[in-house]
């Protein structure tokens, strides 16, 4: 029988179709565990089209360094300072 795995990512998890002697609950730690991270990630950009849309993405600060993501209130106040100081 063929390992089962998480819906949307394909995770292992230990497979059941037969008994076993486990001295933890591996559904508690493992499966459990694989599903609400699959579930997760299953909510966010689909990874054959990673495009994100809508007002989903917060940024929790301005950027510090070169590659990093910058907000819309952070360009506006950069683009009236050029204005401003533009000869």
């Amino acid at each position: 029988m063929a390992t089962p795995t998480t819906p949307n990512l394909g995770l292992n998890k230990v497979d059941r179709s037969s008994p076993t002697t486990t001295y933890v609950n591996l559904k508690t730690l493992i499966d459990d565990n694989m599903d609400a991270l699959d579930a997760a990630v299953a909510g966010k950009a689909p990874k054959d089209n990673p495009v994100f849309t809508g007002s989903g993405v917060t940024l929790p600060a301005d950027p510090t360094a070169a590659m990093h993501a910058a907000t819309k209130q952070w360009v506006e106040a950069q683009i009236a300072l050029a204005k401003k100081y533009a000869p």
